[in-house]
């Protein structure tokens, strides 16, 4: 009977470890998911009223591990808002949607995007941004295993299209 009782506690907790993760832990990447649910960013971060303004696009990638994302990724926007959602998509094109969340830890800013799609979510550091607070430079970490990308981002009123950017 004790032998019962100890595998079936030993299973429970087998399976409550195997489903427990940290905010920061990466789901698997697939193609299919869900995002957390969003929660309100602190807005009294400058760097989260930021954010919230109109669409930040992708102007300049550079990928030291896929350098086929230097081509392919510039045009990929993401307009985050205020309750914590976002909506992103590429060109004129809406493909994501999914939450948010802006963190600082140790002086560093950290945009982590989760998206209904697994295989979209993605952490970037903050490393900079211009004075007039319309381009910043985003660095993806590994947390979801997609680190080592850099970014040029603007922010735009619109969401971009091929015109704006001469690409045909």
């Amino acid at each position: 009977m004790k032998s019962v009782t100890f595998l079936l506690l030993l299973a429970l907790c087998l399976l409550r470890c195997d489903s427990s993760s940290a905010p920061d832990e990466p789901a698997s990447a697939s193609t299919a998911g869900s995002f957390a649910p969003p929660t309100v960013p602190d807005l009294s971060l400058s760097e989260t009223q930021n954010l919230i303004r109109n669409y930040w696009v992708f102007e300049l990638v550079r990928d030291t591990r896929n350098p086929e994302h230097n081509r392919t990724k510039p045009g990929t926007w993401y307009q985050f808002n205020s309750d914590g959602t976002f909506t992103g998509g590429k060109w004129s094109e809406v493909t994501m949607e999914g939450s948010w969340r802006f963190r600082q830890e140790n002086g560093r800013g950290y945009l982590n995007i989760d998206s209904a799609n697994d295989a979209e979510d993605i952490q970037f550091e903050i490393q900079g941004i211009n004075a007039d607070a319309d381009a910043m430079s985003w660095v993806s970490t590994d947390l979801y295993g997609n680190g080592g990308m850099m970014l040029k981002t603007i922010n735009l009123l619109t969401i971009p299209t091929k015109e704006q950017f001469g690409v045909e």
